[in-house]
């Protein structure tokens, strides 16, 4: 009677230690893919992050060798139509003529700078 006892017992302890088990491994297998999915979904936002700040840099540099070449473009049309110096009063028109040109194509450039880095 006490060995059937005993049987049935060791019966029940087995099964819920089997049923306990398979709570834990469940679980932990829950949480690893959870772990997974995270790590995955953190690496993919970071990649793109570093996509986007290249793609801004590469924007930045089209953008300033656009503008150099613009403004070698126009020193070589301005030398290449004559600007010729004109003397008025004893001031030279056209160093004043390149001076004014110089301030504005560095106005715009910084304008345009600031508006890449707004950008």
């Amino acid at each position: 009677m006490k060995t059937h006892r005993l049987q049935k017992e060791s019966l029940v302890r087995a099964r819920k230690l089997t049923k306990e088990m398979l709570h834990f491994w469940k679980k932990r297998d829950r949480e690893l893919a959870d772990t997974k999915r995270k790590k995955e979904k953190l690496d993919r936002e970071m990649k793109k992050r570093l996509q986007e700040e290249e793609e801004q840099m590469m924007q930045r540099r089209r953008l300033e060798f656009l503008m150099q070449q613009s403004e070698i473009y126009a020193h070589f049309m301005a030398a290449k139509l004559g600007v010729q110096v004109e003397k008025v009063e004893g001031r030279d028109l056209a160093k004043d003529d390149r001076i004014r040109a110089r301030r504005e194509v560095r106005d715009i450039i910084n304008e345009n700078r600031r508006r890449l880095g707004d950008f």
